[in-house]
């Protein structure tokens, strides 16, 4: 079952009041945090095929929203390693799937596929996140659903 995660109104990748941004729908789903996006031909680098800075921003996103269900906190990326396997071609569907691979109090270790609706998979990674002091809301400022986010709330409907 999908539950959506409560995005920041100006984060590049997720946030809905961006109008540069991407505006993608980050969710979790059956112990996976989860981002469709469909390669279009935006995303080039060479023709024909998807950028692999686009891959790398829809693994970090989705990373993140892993690293923030584990903890219940705002995480910053410290490191991210991707090995890309084959091209991503423009025009199909494609799903960063992030998991947990273990988390302590100072780091958050996730790892992930990008997928094809067929089930190929196209690269794999795997990342570090660090969790931040304090309130998460300390960091979104001025963002409503997420100042009126329950937290525990919200990590009970994912099974944390």
């Amino acid at each position: 079952m999908r539950i959506y995660f409560p995005t920041y109104k100006n984060c590049y990748v997720c946030g809905g009041k961006n109008k540069k941004g991407l505006r993608l729908k980050p969710y979790f789903d059956n112990g996976f945090s989860c981002v469709d996006v469909f390669s279009d031909c935006l995303y080039s680098g060479a023709e024909g095929s998807m950028h692999g800075g686009i891959t790398a921003t829809i693994f970090d996103e989705a990373g993140y929203w892993a690293a923030f269900a584990e903890t219940g906190k705002n995480c910053v990326t410290a490191e991210l390693l991707i090995r890309y396997k084959i091209n991503v071609k423009t025009g199909i569907q494609i799903t960063s799937k992030v998991k947990i691979a273990k988390a302590d109090s100072r780091i958050v270790y996730v790892e992930g596929i990008l997928v094809g609706k067929d089930g190929q998979i196209y690269s794999k990674m795997k990342g570090k996140y660090i969790p931040m002091p304090g309130d998460f809301r300390d960091y979104f400022k001025g963002d409503e659903s997420i100042q009126n986010l329950d937290i525990e709330k919200f990590r009970d409907k994912l099974g944390y």
